[in-house]
C-alpha cells in the first residue's frame, strides 16, 4: 500500500515538473552569433572588440556552407571596459554571442601598453573564452586582421588557425594556446612568446590594393609587464629549438666544400639543465637528426662530417642569440629557467628569486649533437 501511495504522489507531481521545465531558456542556433575569432584593440583609453562570426547566409552562399565564400562577417563594438563594449552590441544586433566554437584570440598593437595577465583575465572573465583558443599578436590592429578577405578555406578563422599549426610543426613559429599562455605568465619569472601576424595587401583589379590575406611575421616576446620586442630569423629559430616545440625544421647549409645543401631537421630533442653548483648557469643538451633534402649529388662521408660540424656550429649560435635577446637583454624568462631552478635547486632559487632574472645574470652553455643522413633513395 505504501508503494502505491508513493506512485500516486509522483503522478501528482508530474504536471508541476513539466511546468518548471519551461523555466529553462533554450536558444535556437539561428538566434546565436557563433563566434569564430575574437580581436581586441585598445585605443584612446577604450577597448574595441572585433568578433568574427559564422554567417553562411550573409556571405551570399546558396547552401549552408559555401566553400567559395568567406562564410563569416565581423561585428565591432567599443567601450571603456570590455563589458561596456559587449553591451553596445545588444543595441545594434539581435543575436547572443556563442563562443563555444571560438578558434582565435588576436591582440592588437594597442594592447601592448597593458599588462598581459590583467588583459587576459578581463577577456576570459567577460567572454568566457575556452582555454584551447590560439592566441596571436597582430602587427597592426586586430580589427584589420579579422576583416582581411581570406579566400582560402571554408572559414577565415579556421584558415588562420591551420596556418599557425602548420608553421609551428615546421619550426617556424611557436604556437601558444590561451591556457598555456596563462600558465607561462603565472610561472616563476613569467614570460611568453606569441605568434605575430599581419594583414597583407595584394593587388586587386586595375592595380587597386585590397586586404586579401594574412601572414605570420615572427613572434612577440612578453613579460608579465607587457610587450618587449619582436623575434625573427635566427633568434626565433634558436628559441624554438630550445623550447622543443618543433617536429621538423628546414634550413640551408652554405659553405665552401659543402653547399648549398638543403637539410630538414627531425627527431629534435632538447633539454635545459641547471648548474649543480648553485650558479645561475644552464646547459642546453640538444640532439638533432637531419636529412639531406636538396643537393646535386649524394655527399660523401667527408662532406657529411663537415656538414654536421657546420650545422652544430650554426645551431649553437642561434640558441645563444635567442638566450641573449630574450633572457639577458629583455629579462623575459620565456624558457622557464626560474621554474627549473625552483624544482631542481630550491636553495639556489631561494637566493636568486628576488632579483630574477635581472640581477641573477643567467648564462648558457651548449652541448649539441647532430647526425645528417644522405639523400633519400
Amino acid at each position: 500500500m505504501k508503494k502505491l501511495g508513493r506512485i500516486k504522489k509522483l503522478w501528482l507531481l508530474a504536471p508541476f515538473i513539466l511546468l518548471l521545465s519551461s523555466c529553462i531558456r533554450v536558444s535556437a542556433l539561428q538566434d546565436l552569433a557563433v563566434v569564430q575569432g575574437v580581436g581586441v584593440d585598445y585605443q584612446d583609453g577604450a577597448y574595441k572588440l572585433t568578433l568574427q562570426v559564422f554567417s553562411a547566409e550573409g556571405s551570399g552562399g546558396q547552401t549552408i556552407l559555401d566553400p567559395s565564400q568567406q562564410n563569416a562577417k565581423t561585428i565591432t563594438c567599443r567601450g571603456r571596459s570590455i563589458t561596456d563594449a559587449l553591451k553596445e552590441t545588444s543595441l545594434s544586433q539581435g543575436r547572443s554571442f556563442f563562443l563555444g566554437h571560438d578558434r582565435l584570440l588576436v591582440l592588437g598593437e594597442g594592447t601592448r601598453e597593458l599588462p598581459l595577465p590583467e588583459l587576459l583575465a578581463l577577456l576570459s572573465g567577460s567572454l568566457e573564452l575556452r582555454g584551447d583558443v590560439v592566441v596571436l599578436a597582430a602587427l597592426g590592429t586586430a580589427e584589420e586582421l579579422l576583416q582581411a578577405e581570406i579566400n582560402q578555406g571554408v572559414l577565415p578563422a579556421l584558415t588562420i588557425e591551420q596556418t599557425v599549426e602548420n608553421a609551428a610543426r615546421s619550426g617556424q613559429i611557436p604556437e601558444i594556446r590561451l591556457l598555456d599562455l596563462n600558465r607561462a605568465l603565472a610561472s616563476e619569472g613569467g614570460g611568453a612568446v606569441i605568434p605575430a601576424i599581419q594583414a597583407v595587401e595584394e593587388e586587386g583589379e586595375e592595380g587597386s590594393r585590397q586586404l586579401k590575406t594574412v601572414a605570420l611575421a615572427g613572434a612577440a616576446l612578453y613579460t608579465k609587464d607587457g610587450f618587449c620586442t619582436l623575434l625573427e630569423g635566427e633568434t626565433l629559430m634558436g628559441l624554438t629549438l630550445m623550447s622543443g616545440g618543433a617536429e621538423r625544421m628546414p634550413l640551408t647549409l652554405s659553405e665552401e666544400g659543402i653547399g648549398p645543401m638543403g637539410v630538414e631537421l627531425y627527431q629534435i630533442r632538447s633539454r635545459l639543465e641547471p648548474d649543480p653548483n648553485g650558479r645561475a648557469a644552464f646547459t642546453l643538451c640538444l640532439s638533432v637528426s637531419a636529412m639531406v633534402t636538396e643537393r646535386a649529388e649524394n655527399p660523401d662521408a667527408e662532406t657529411l662530417e663537415k656538414a654536421e660540424a657546420l650545422l652544430e656550429k650554426q645551431l649553437a649560435a642561434c640558441c645563444q642569440k635567442a638566450f641573449s635577446q630574450t633572457v639577458a637583454e629583455n629579462r623575459s624568462d620565456v624558457l622557464g629557467l626560474g621554474e627549473r631552478l625552483r624544482r631542481s635547486a630550491p636553495e639556489t632559487w631561494a637566493r636568486l628569486r628576488e632579483s630574477w632574472p635581472e640581477g641573477a645574470e643567467p648564462t648558457l652553455e651548449t652541448d649539441i649533437s647532430v647526425q645528417i643522413n644522405r639523400l633519400r633513395s
